[in-house]
């Protein structure tokens, strides 16, 4: 019998042993005398057995198996925070679940069923968009069965742990380097109601508000990532009416947009108008010219999220459940 024919019975059987000492011999567990381990895995390398993660989950309550839930694995800043975790859980040998919600709460519920029907050992959600009153009670009810961590979001809870770039922070950031680079009238683009867009817009007007002095200017547009077909005709519109000099994106892919209606526009960047955008994502080196950003560090937040994850399902204390790390300007060609 082939090992794809054979399952964990019919090696304890062929063994003479309990599957309970299969599953140690498998798991590598010390509990095993050394020449009962010998003889079951010379079987298991004869008939090439590569035991199912799920069959194994059952029997040591862990799969190994870590569940993710994303709004837009388009959008770079999702991707790359996933492809992080994916690399750094991948060393730890664990391996991803990745679910595309869309935003959409009906999604966020179908997935979580499923996973939780995979016996994911963990649970981690990418996104602010999961911050809500419906995504809070949801969470808070996963983190009393598996861990849970939130990625650029917080929930007040002791058993939910939550990795964000401060992004009032990365805001003033930017806002500071446009009002100190003598601009005058700043357009800021942002995106709807989410709990990190609401952080960045208080951000820009508390920096606006604490430059008053400098007689400072702006204009807010707002606009969904889905819809990025709409923001070159608001930015025309806008230009229209007055001259801004500095435009602040709270995405690289806004600021991107940003660049080419201001170029068919026929105005000169950084010459006439200073532009940054926000998470240094590869979208400002396919920008011309090349885009100023606020680096969100967004591997960094994968690393943190594959370490964070590994000791919690060992069980180890982590005392700090909220972790920001700090971003900073990365300034190219599209500012001064």
């Amino acid at each position: 019998m082939r090992g794809a024919e054979m399952n964990i019975h019919d090696i304890a059987r062929e063994a003479g042993v309990s599957i309970a000492t299969v599953s140690r011999v498998l798991n590598k567990s010390d509990k095993v005398h050394e020449r009962t381990r010998e003889k079951v895995q010379a079987i298991i390398d004869r008939v090439g057995y590569t035991p199912n993660a799920l069959a194994r989950g059952l029997l040591t309550s862990k799969t190994r198996s870590i569940g993710v839930l994303t709004v837009d694995i388009l959008n770079p800043y999702y991707a790359t925070v996933i492809h992080s975790i994916e690399r750094n859980l991948s060393m730890r040998n664990y391996y991803l679940f990745l679910c595309n919600t869309g935003g959409s709460h009906k999604e966020i519920m179908k997935y979580i069923r499923v996973l939780m029907e995979k016996r994911v050992d963990a649970l981690v959600f990418v996104g602010s968009i999961y911050k809500d009153k419906e995504g809070d009670s949801l969470i808070l009810e996963i983190a009393e069965k598996i861990p849970v961590i939130l990625i650029n979001a917080v929930v007040d809870s002791p058993k939910v742990h939550c990795i964000l770039c401060d992004d009032r922070m990365g805001i003033r950031l930017s806002t500071e380097a446009m009002i100190k680079g003598g601009r005058k009238k700043i357009l800021f683009l942002n995106t709807p109601e989410t709990p990190s867009a609401r952080i960045k817009e208080e951000s820009f007007l508390e920096t606006i508000k604490a430059y008053a002095a400098q007689g400072v200017t702006f204009k807010i547009i707002k606009t969904e990532i889905r819809k990025l077909s709409d923001l070159p005709y608001k930015i025309k519109m806008s230009y229209r009416n007055e001259f801004y000099d500095g435009l602040i994106a709270t995405d690289d892919l806004f600021a991107n947009v940003a660049v080419n209606t201001l170029h068919y526009l026929r105005i000169e960047i950084p010459k006439q108008v200073w532009v940054i955008g926000y998470n240094n994502s590869y979208v400002t080196e396919q920008t011309y010219p090349c885009l100023s950003s606020i680096d969100s560090r967004m591997e960094e937040l994968g690393i943190e999220c594959s370490a964070r994850l590994t000791a919690l399902l060992k069980g180890e204390p982590i005392h700090d459940r909220i972790k920001y790390l700090e971003p900073r300007i990365v300034k190219k060609e599209s500012s001064g």
